[in-house]
């Protein structure tokens, strides 16, 4: 396998990130050794290894190889699930829905800088739940010739509690939220006492 575009997403919601990659070879040998057209694989985090886990759809684009190269992560449908769009070489390109059911807990965060830049790049994020804290960073240049939406889902697990949210902005400053619901799209502007509920589509 030769991967190009790799999204780090937790598609179960369960607060433990999981890898998708999409492959394809670089040159179309006529012997086709290794195969230019090749398939994606999502590998699963559980505990502290990856598996490589089988995925069906309906649409039968995960039963077919492909030339892929870039992919981004994006909550294309506003479900609060990540989704991914890819790019491939001799085909069209695909936006693959989370259809992913489960029990977990998410909640969704937009950050937008006032006197730090506006996209907040740098910007360290801790979601505080009653047994555990989530920790993410935005950032920039993360994927192969494109980028992640802003937009950051947090998977909770079982955390079943409103949550504290706070964020390290890249100028150095601190700011805290208390007692912010789960299952909900946020977004926090740097200085402004109250986060926004953006909507969501179930």
């Amino acid at each position: 396998m030769l991967g190009f575009g790799t999204a780090a997403l937790d598609f179960d919601l369960n607060g433990l990130p999981d890898l998708m990659v999409t492959n394809g070879y670089i040159d179309d040998p006529a012997e086709q050794t290794p195969p230019y057209e090749q398939p994606m694989q999502l590998l699963v985090r559980q505990d502290k290894k990856y598996q490589l886990q089988p995925v069906s759809d309906s649409s039968g684009y995960w039963s077919r190889p492909h030339v892929g190269r870039a992919m981004a992560r994006l909550d294309f449908d506003g479900d609060g699930r990540d989704d991914v769009a890819i790019t491939n070489l001799n085909e069209n390109s695909a936006i693959l829905l989370n259809r992913t059911e489960t029990a977990h807990h998410w909640i969704r965060v937009s950050l937008v800088g006032k006197t730090s830049t506006r996209n907040a790049v740098g910007a360290a994020i801790k979601v505080i739940g009653k047994d555990r804290t989530y920790t993410h960073r935005v950032t920039s240049g993360d994927g192969f010739l494109c980028r992640d939406e802003p937009e950051m889902t947090i998977g909770l697990g079982h955390q079943e509690n409103n949550v504290d949210v706070e964020v390290r902005w890249p100028n150095g400053t601190l700011q805290h939220w208390n007692d912010v619901e789960i299952d909900t799209s946020w977004m926090f502007l740097e200085s402004e006492p109250s986060a926004f509920e953006m909507p969501i589509h179930q």
